[in-house]
């Protein structure tokens, strides 16, 4: 693995399995036009693109979330049913990064993200459109798989222009998208659906709308190789650009599951999705079933308080806070992310805390502004877990960005889409108290068995690799 431009010393751990954006940095760095030496107004017009498309890519599957029991009717189907409407788009946006990041490689990432946003855009006007219930779920599948590359391509362009120094805040920005895009979701959703069930469907085609136009005509091409050699980015590119005879489209497949070679990707990430992010659906899903007297405008206004907690998180506690434990607690001349995993512990106490108090406030019908806090403690909580994960792979290989977010994206979604199969039976079987507490145990034994070991064994095994 070529260790050009890391942030942190070697590691005796397997090779790597992809080319590096940041040894193409190296690489390219005696020209004046590549990306990275950008100014920051045109690093802008990537940024926002990419953090947008990153919001509707989880705004999709929450958005007709406060339409369930219209759905129920227009379907003839149960609630159980209709909550795999929302599963079925996760399980798309978890395996189609894995389909449209080699094509990126290959033809560049602007291309790719237009693609995709196009189809993500009449997918969802067809599913405005369907009568069926199979249509509709078919289409609800075309939108995830459209959305696929905001989240890979997404952060390989972030990569491709930001240095390490900004990575942390950017990458907060970035995972912020994707959890404020869930929550907005239902929200606007709420409100979308008060003239029709069908309108959610419409607002999320005119923001793919919109921003299939912004991407088209103002986000540059990012790769590196593209501005060399005299190679020219068109308006819209179908050339492949200069060495890109080097990736084949299963690269980043293989690639992904190789990341089980790497403790210090493979263990954080599945710890923080499967015991931990998938229960952010149960509560999302279930409001519909907790609040079934409300109307969809008086659903979506609760999740303000999801929305509240991810801000806050953000802006206080996640993104650049991370970056200064780093820069101030590693030895000098170094950056040591273990540092980022302290933020573990204030993460899982906001998120155990939060699930029991939403369990206890829907099963005793306390006050909903009980409801919103616990909402907003469980969001603050998953957000600060969301940023500590990402950034810390991230950091841990900086030239392997794009593969370890096919990773992180194809367990965070595979998570999301387990999480509507089992909610429903079990609050119905255990109760609401009883099974958001245990979701809560759950959290705070991983967290005790699992951080406390990876964290000592991270920072030995650098210290024992420093030269």
């Amino acid at each position: 693995m070529s260790k050009k431009g890391m942030s942190t010393v070697q590691v005796n751990e397997a090779e790597s399995p992809s080319s590096s954006p940041m040894a193409e940095k190296q690489e390219y760095i005696g020209y004046t036009d590549i990306p990275s030496s950008w100014a920051g107004r045109k690093k802008l017009r990537v940024l926002i693109p990419t953090c947008a498309f990153y919001f509707l890519f989880t705004f999709l599957t929450t958005v007709t979330v406060p339409t369930f029991q219209q759905l129920q009717e227009v379907y003839k189907a149960s609630y159980a049913q209709i909550n795999y409407s929302v599963a079925i788009p996760a399980l798309s946006l978890a395996i189609s990064p894995l389909f449209w990041t080699p094509f990126a490689d290959i033809y560049g990432r602007r291309i790719v993200c237009i693609a995709g946003c196009a189809l993500a855009f009449g997918a969802s006007i067809g599913s405005a459109l369907v009568k069926t219930y199979a249509g509709y779920m078919v289409l609800r599948f075309l939108q995830g798989w459209g959305a696929g590359p905001a989240s890979t391509v997404g952060l390989q362009m972030l990569q491709d222009i930001y240095s390490e120094l900004e990575r942390g805040e950017k990458i907060g920005y970035w995972t912020a998208a994707i959890d404020l895009g869930l929550l907005f979701g239902p929200l606007l959703g709420g409100f979308a659906a008060i003239p029709s069930y069908v309108w959610p469907a419409w607002l999320t085609a005119i923001l793919f709308g919109i921003l299939l136009i912004s991407i088209t005509t103002l986000m540059p091409e990012t790769a590196h190789s593209a501005y060399i050699d005299g190679f020219s980015t068109s308006f819209l590119n179908f050339k492949s650009i200069p060495r890109s005879q080097k990736t084949r489209l299963w690269t980043t497949t293989v690639n992904c599951f190789r990341m089980f070679a790497y403790p210090r990707v493979c263990l954080p990430v599945m710890f923080y999705c499967w015991t931990w992010y998938w229960f952010i659906m149960c509560p999302i899903t279930m409001i519909p079933a907790a609040f079934p007297s409300w109307s969809p405008a008086k659903q979506g206004l609760l999740f303000i308080g999801l929305i509240l907690g991810t801000v806050i998180a953000e802006s206080i506690c996640s993104g650049r806070l991370s970056d200064y434990l780093v820069s101030r607690l590693s030895p000098p001349g170094a950056r040591n992310p273990e540092h980022r995993l302290w933020l573990y512990w204030p993460a899982a106490i906001s998120t155990v805390i939060g699930l029991i108090l939403f369990g206890f406030s829907i099963q005793h019908s306390w006050h909903w502004i009980v409801v919103e806090i616990a909402l907003a403690v469980m969001a603050f909580g998953i957000q600060i877990g969301n940023t500590t994960t990402v950034s810390y792979c991230v950091d841990s290989y900086p030239d392997l960005a794009m593969d370890v977010t096919a990773f992180y994206t194809l367990h965070l979604n595979l998570s999301a889409f387990a999480s509507p199969f089992f909610i429903v039976p079990w609050v119905e079987r255990n109760g609401w108290a009883l099974s958001f507490s245990l979701q809560g145990v759950i959290v705070a034994a991983s967290t005790i068995i699992v951080v406390p070991a990876f964290h000592l064994w991270a920072r030995r095994s650098r210290s024992a690799a420093t030269p």
